[in-house]
């Protein structure tokens, strides 16, 4: 059954566009990824960094050979953003991307408009890797925008990761009125 929970949380960060690809059940690439990423912000440092590399190196190989381009396309953008803000925030050593990559990456994200559900997936990745409160707040607003896909992604995500992290439930448990309106 944990295998299965960090599949449905891989979701939110990798997208959903994954999920119809695999038939089986989640490589175990895949959840050492997970597993490593999800908690990155508790604990950050130039070790877990290093190893979540890794692991994301060993999980693109597979996802090549297994997964659609347009899908190993949207998560590795995905990874490059985790690995960005984790650079960021930590100054690691042995990131697989370019400096001024990352840099754009942290700035897009920070500022960029919610047009999508693949951009609320950047949004998780950013607090993943930080634990910053800014990006739960973006996600937050998408829960209300008008665009009735983003805003259903955005709620189902925030319910799911308020059941599973402590920093997001501690969040909501700070804002009633947020809670009240997202939480279900």
């Amino acid at each position: 059954m944990k295998r299965k929970s960090l599949f449905l949380i891989f979701g939110l960060v990798y997208g959903c566009l994954l999920a119809p690809a695999l038939a089986q059940e989640p490589p175990p690439e895949l959840v050492a990824v997970t597993e490593k990423q999800m908690g990155f912000y508790e604990n950050p440092s130039q070790e877990t960094f290093a190893e979540i590399v890794a692991a994301q190196n060993g999980f693109m190989q597979w996802a090549r050979e297994n997964i659609s381009p347009d899908r190993v396309e949207h998560m590795d953008r995905l990874f490059r953003t985790f690995v960005s803000f984790a650079w960021k925030q930590g100054g690691y050593a042995g990131s697989p991307f370019p400096e001024k990559e990352m840099n754009g990456i942290v700035k897009s994200v920070s500022k960029e408009k919610i047009r999508s559900p693949e951009d609320l997936d950047a949004l998780w990745a950013a607090f993943f890797a930080t634990g910053e409160e800014k990006y739960l707040d973006r996600l937050t607003d998408a829960a209300s925008v008008r665009n009735p896909i983003i805003a259903g992604a955005a709620k189902w995500s925030l319910n799911a990761n308020y059941r599973q992290r402590p920093a997001v439930k501690e969040y909501f448990d700070r804002q009633p009125g947020k809670k009240e309106a997202i939480i279900r």
